[in-house]
């Protein structure tokens, strides 16, 4: 007897003359077709030793970080809550503030992504979550951070992240409707990153005036949707500080800043740095 998961209807079965020796399991559950709508973005992933003790602070994460401790401790304190990092795996979502304190050598796997669902990070906001570190992995998932295989890491990060699929599945539940309904308005944030935000241009695509518009979504996402739009250009500039070689002025114009002098002053009211500050900081974190 075979056995095949599909995302057919879970209560239609392939004709037994046809397929005597194939039962058919259906995957279309709540969380299934969720996490199989989301796009895993990887940033940075690696297996690291780390001998030295530090201290990195990061202001608010750009990314989701998922830290499989293998040997050492450390310390996180991520929004005014402190977590021991001993052997095991720890989620911490973006938007969150964190620190990090190592006081002895560690060796660790990291993944730093983002999770996209009908284009919007969907983890955000999330409480830390920590699962035990399943020790038949560990071959395997060492060999896999350090291939550079880009395919192999985003194949561990999806196992780990299944680790905590049970305890996702509520908050993934009240989000889908909401993050459905508002794709069209992240597409357009996504395409006006270096350009004006006009709010009621959008506003006009959902049939609503701008000031309804506002209302509606502040309501479902939790924030207005200029302060949506803001976060992410931040986070855009903050990932080409940190992963790339070009100039802050040219980074500055590359999101629609004539002034560099603007852009700084822009940047830092945002984050509480300086474009030149924050990339000199990214380069220090693992």
């Amino acid at each position: 007897m075979h056995t095949v998961y599909s995302y057919t209807a879970s209560d239609v079965d392939p004709p037994a003359t046809i397929y005597p020796s194939i039962r058919r399991i259906g995957m279309s559950s709540f969380v299934n077709n969720v996490l199989n709508s989301v796009v895993f973005e990887m940033r940075s992933f690696g297996h690291v030793v780390l001998s030295a003790p530090f201290r990195n602070v990061t202001s608010e994460m750009p990314y989701n970080e998922l830290n499989i401790v293998l040997s050492g401790k450390g310390t996180v304190v991520y929004n005014k809550k402190r977590f021991l990092l001993v052997p095991g795996v720890y989620f911490f979502p973006s938007g969150g503030e964190l620190t990090a304190t190592q006081d002895s050598p560690m060796e660790k796997i990291f993944f730093q992504f983002r999770a996209l669902y009908h284009s919007s990070e969907i983890f955000r906001g999330e409480e830390p979550r920590h699962a035990a570190f399943p020790k038949n992995r560990r071959k395997q998932w060492i060999a896999a951070a350090q291939s550079g295989d880009v395919l192999l890491a985003k194949g561990v990060l999806a196992e780990v992240v299944s680790l905590f699929h049970a305890s996702l599945a509520d908050s993934l539940r009240s989000k889908q409707e909401r993050f459905a309904v508002y794709e069209r308005f992240f597409r357009y944030v996504h395409e006006v990153l270096a350009a004006d935000f006009k709010l009621e241009a959008i506003a006009s695509e959902y049939g609503l005036s701008a000031k309804r518009f506002c209302a509606k979504f502040t309501e479902a996402i939790g924030m207005p949707p200029k302060q949506y739009y803001l976060q992410e250009k931040v986070n855009a500039i903050k990932d080409r500080l940190a992963r790339s070689d070009e100039t802050i002025a040219a980074v500055s114009e590359r999101f629609g800043f004539a002034d560099q002098f603007y852009f700084a002053r822009f940047f830092k009211k945002m984050t509480g740095a300086t474009p030149t500050e924050y990339r000199e900081s990214a380069l220090l974190k693992i």
